[in-house]
């Protein structure tokens, strides 16, 4: 389970909304550190899926609101 976007740093945040064509319906509220991973999107899901490997046996799901597998 998981919500992105994950940035890599405030810069690419707003870049990204800079190029969105339709401007949001609501005020993001996301704080850095719900946004921001080092490595981005792409890092954040390639950790998540060598954990879902490493902890295949042990968990069923895994939830990431903590920016980490958890059983």
């Amino acid at each position: 389970m998981c919500n992105p976007p994950f940035y890599r740093d405030r810069e690419e945040v707003l870049s990204s909304a800079e190029a969105k064509q339709v401007g949001p319906s609501a005020v993001c509220t996301g704080a850095d550190t719900e946004m921001i991973t080092p490595g981005g999107e792409g890092a954040f899901v390639r950790q998540m899926v060598e954990e879902s490997l490493r902890w295949s046996t042990r968990c069923r799901y895994f939830p990431t609101r903590a920016r980490r597998g958890l059983c």
